[in-house]
């Protein structure tokens, strides 16, 4: 009997080892595709509900201030914006041209921005009984926007794809 001598094989060949590591590199990748792509699910169904927040708080304030919130010469106002214009932490109230629309009654708390900081949500009071407030979608061809907005906080490219107006 020989000691210190090995009889039969021992570890892992190297294209055995190559293949495990080719796998779970596959694996790997498949996940962080489906993680982002459930994130992305996950920012869109934030902006739907953003949005549906925002347009039953301007329906009440239609209903106590007789009008929905005008822009000046009906400019586009982004609502929710990334840069120094941002309305993230601030409320809509009243705007005290009646009793009923006091400067007091809040209509919503919290405007809620975008979940990319890169990104807005942009509202346009045409007149007294019209708006339209419109986002970007991520991953999403063809727009249910009425009209063609650009939604990135630095104004140019991404337009919104998806919208409502007071009509809807």
């Amino acid at each position: 009997m020989k000691e210190g001598v090995l009889t039969g094989r021992r570890g892992f060949t190297l294209i055995e080892l190559l293949v495990v590591v080719m796998i779970l590199t596959l694996l790997i990748s498949i996940s962080l595709f489906a993680f982002q792509s459930a994130r992305r699910e996950q920012r869109n169904a934030k902006r739907k509900t953003d949005i549906q927040l925002i347009k039953a708080g301007l329906e009440l304030y239609k209903i106590d201030c007789g009008t929905y919130p005008l822009l000046s010469a009906g400019d586009a106002k982004t609502i929710l914006d990334s840069d120094s214009n941002s309305a993230n932490g601030y409320s809509l109230t009243g705007n005290n041209s009646s009793s009923r629309c006091a400067s007091g009654n809040i209509y919503i708390t919290n405007i809620p921005s975008d979940p990319n900081s890169a990104k807005r949500y942009v509202y346009r009071g045409f007149n007294s009984d019209y708006y339209e407030l419109c986002t970007n979608l991520e991953g999403v061809s063809g727009s249910t926007c009425p009209s063609s907005y650009s939604c990135n906080a630095s104004g140019g490219g991404g337009n919104c794809n998806y919208g409502v107006t007071s009509q809807q």
